[in-house]
């Protein structure tokens, strides 16, 4: 999918639920996607994940909300009827509860979550956090609990 198209629904979940979401925060709610894609031997977008000081980081979509700075983005309240409209029941499902698992947490408690998880720990600042790191952390955990809970929506 398009990693554009994929923050655009992520953001316009949050502003569905009444919740704010910043560039860092999205930053590390994109990575996770692409961390349990991968754990389902899927691709949820090809751009590359770097290490950058504050935690993963996907450039293209870093680049596009950087005017936001610190502040909430803005955005459609609708995710439902404007993105993501040819992905899969099952792959949306997982992204959704991904976001729900996202809503209570803070940005710098996410920053702190993915700086304390092997992909980032063992790549070098400003380099691609590579997607085989990604794989082999997130088949062998589960950072979110998505698991741990027995979620039906993501099995």
């Amino acid at each position: 999918m398009n990693v554009l198209e994929l923050s655009k629904y992520v953001i316009a979940s949050y502003s569905e639920n009444n919740c704010e979401i910043s560039n860092l925060k999205l930053q590390k709610i994109l990575y996770y996607v692409q961390g349990y894609f991968l754990r389902k031997n899927a691709l949820a977008f090809d751009e590359e994940i770097y290490n950058w000081p504050y935690g993963p980081v996907i450039q293209e979509t870093y680049y596009g909300y950087k005017s936001f700075g610190v502040t909430p983005i803005s955005a459609d309240k609708n995710p439902s009827s404007c993105y993501l409209r040819d992905l899969s029941k099952k792959s949306k499902r997982l992204i959704d509860n991904i976001i729900k698992r996202t809503f209570p947490l803070e940005s710098f408690e996410l920053v702190k979550m993915t700086r304390e998880e092997e992909p980032w720990e063992t790549t070098k600042n400003g380099e691609i956090i590579s997607k085989n790191k990604i794989y082999n952390y997130f088949k062998a955990n589960d950072s979110l609990g998505l698991y741990t809970d027995n979620l039906k929506a993501i099995n």
